[in-house]
């Protein structure tokens, strides 16, 4: 994974000075970074617990917000190796405290999935469209077009009647509790918990950015903030280091310096992977103190 991310850091690095990139570095008001990055990470983390909690507590047993913290660390620890293995720790989770058949677990986590893709297709769409010279406005369409086929699914699956043979049969899938069961309200509540998670990243990736002197416009970095996190969340490379650094350099190059906007995006990227480091230790702890009051059985207890 760290290959590949290695691969399109050094393919984006075209015509970038190794020098420059430690001047740039050098420079940076860390007094605004740390602050801004260190921000940006915990509303990501205490807010997708939560998230996690709220749906994991609709569609099978209720689920407390601090009892599925050590869960969360882990899979935050874990997304320095790969996205999709971080969410096999909240698969586990499911599967031994809550009894969720493997499947179901893993359906769920899809669905948050689609929770995503809704919210990150309209941002960028409604973010084209409402600034219209952002690097984003190309892009609007094609967000658009997502989002109405998103909606169509949610709309499928909350108000269709299942009439052809193919359709009951996708519906009645046991593993897809949480596609079959999700109600309007549902829908609402997920996606506002998400949107109070995105909300504030781009305001705090432009403080980061301006922590290098990047002269950008901050309606430019705010509109063209969900696509580059939704970049972050490409599962081939660990925490999105690689993709996120490939959508910042070939749109805000355009407005500032190539190197300044890849050294403060190599540091974003950095500084999340740095902040995650610390919960693989708790969560190594906790799970380490679980094994060894308990034997290794499953139980209910909290750990």
């Amino acid at each position: 994974m760290y290959s590949v991310a290695t691969g399109i850091v050094w393919y984006e690095f075209r015509g970038i000075s190794f020098r420059s990139q430690l001047n740039d570095l050098a420079n940076a008001r860390l007094k605004w970074f740390i602050p801004a990055s260190l921000g940006s990470f915990l509303i990501w983390f205490l807010g997708e617990n939560f998230l996690f909690a709220r749906i994991f507590t609709a569609f099978h047993r209720r689920t407390g917000y601090f009892e599925l913290l050590p869960a969360t660390a882990a899979v935050y620890f874990l997304q320095t190796i790969n996205i999709f293995i971080a969410d096999g720790a909240l698969m586990v989770f499911l599967h031994q405290r809550k009894q969720v058949p493997w499947f179901d677990a893993g359906f769920t986590m899809a669905f948050l999935g689609f929770i995503d893709g809704i919210l990150f297709s309209a941002m960028i769409a409604l973010g084209g469209y409402l600034v219209p010279d952002s690097p984003v406005h190309a892009f609007a369409p094609y967000s658009a077009g997502a989002f109405v086929l998103f909606i169509l699914i949610a709309g499928w699956w909350l108000w269709r009647e299942p009439r052809t043979g193919f359709e009951r049969w996708i519906y009645q899938r046991p593993s897809l509790t949480a596609f079959r069961e999700a109600t309007l309200p549902a829908y609402c509540e997920f996606l506002f918990i998400r949107f109070c998670i995105l909300a504030p990243q781009g305001i705090l990736l432009w403080i980061c950015l301006r922590a290098f002197n990047l002269p950008l416009d901050w309606k430019h970095v705010i509109v063209l903030s969900p696509a580059i996190l939704a970049a972050g969340g490409v599962p081939i490379t660990p925490a999105g280091l690689g993709p996120m650094q490939a959508v910042a350099v070939n749109t805000f190059s355009k407005f500032a310096a190539k190197s300044k906007v890849m050294a403060a995006m190599l540091a974003f990227s950095l500084s999340h992977i740095l902040y995650r480091l610390p919960l693989g230790i708790g969560a190594a702890h906790t799970f380490i103190r679980h094994v060894i009051r308990t034997g290794g059985r499953e139980d209910n207890s909290e750990i």
